[in-house]
């Protein structure tokens, strides 16, 4: 039965019960009237004293009753607004999943479009060099191992290699700066983009980042992550990019052995090799 229901009942209870002692009030009037002479009345009248205390306790009866109902229709009240507030905190958390959602879904379109953008930018790389009167043509992701012994060679050249010490930052800046010169038509646009792409992870991703981080992180070869070390200590990377390679570990598969110079991993965080240096 509805609280509605309920109410209405009590109502036609509370109307029928005025109307009943109305009647015996009528009633008891009419007898005193008509019916008894002016000597009997006073009898008839002390008689009676105790309906009058029987009306009294009746109307605080229904003074209680009235409280009684009312606080139950606070009651009812209170469910009611209960009921509302538990619609609404359903409906702002159904619209907040939403928004997250669409969210989520914003960005994973942006990053794999960006994706897409850096494989096509790797693909229609190429590197022209002369071979024995022969045009030697590179294409795709086999340039960047081009690039690395190109780099390699810049930052310690051959007559260099029978020295055990590493070269110091400054010089090393200065060298790599030579060798980015040389390259920035094919590097500056790869590396702007890869850097976007990790930018975009951080500052965008709504949840599980590492996730995302690491799906870049797998599509970089080790020359890639080898550029990407001597890039980013440099003057060129190493304000902006750096500290994202240190948060998401992009390092982690970078070729320890082979590299030109491991005095620089010392600039680097241990995270941006995956937790512990190398």
């Amino acid at each position: 039965m509805s609280g509605e229901e309920n109410k209405e009942i009590k109502l036609r209870h509370l109307v029928w019960a005025v109307i009943a002692i109305g009647a015996l009030w009528v009633g008891n009037l009419l007898i005193g009237t008509f019916c008894l002479t002016s000597q009997t009345r006073g009898i008839y009248g002390d008689m009676f004293g105790a309906v009058n205390s029987l009306f009294s306790g009746l109307a605080l009866a229904g003074l209680v009753y009235a409280i009684l109902l009312q606080r139950q229709e606070i009651g009812l009240a209170k469910q009611d607004a209960n009921r509302t507030k538990k619609m609404l905190e359903d409906q702002t958390e159904h619209l907040e999943k939403q928004n997250k959602r669409t969210e989520q879904q914003m960005f994973e379109s942006t990053f794999f479009q960006m994706l897409k953008l850096l494989s096509d930018l790797v693909d229609q790389m190429d590197l022209r060099r002369d071979n024995s009167q022969k045009v030697i043509i590179t294409t795709g992701k086999d340039v960047f191992p081009v690039f690395v012994k190109r780099v390699r060679n810049k930052i310690k050249p051959e007559e260099e290699i029978m020295y055990p010490a590493d070269i110091d930052i400054s010089t090393f800046d200065k060298r790599y700066k030579e060798f980015y010169e040389r390259e920035k038509n094919e590097l500056g646009h790869y590396f702007r983009v890869l850097y976007n792409i990790i930018k975009l992870v951080h500052e965008k991703c709504p949840v599980d980042k590492a996730f995302y981080s690491n799906i870049v992180r797998a599509q970089l070869s080790a020359s890639e992550v080898e550029l990407l070390y001597y890039n980013c200590v440099s003057r060129y990377g190493k304000e902006k990019f750096k500290p994202l390679i240190e948060e998401y570990g992009l390092l982690k598969h970078l070729p320890v052995d082979e590299v030109a110079n491991k005095e620089i991993m010392n600039f680097y965080d241990p995270q941006a090799f995956g937790n512990s240096q190398p």
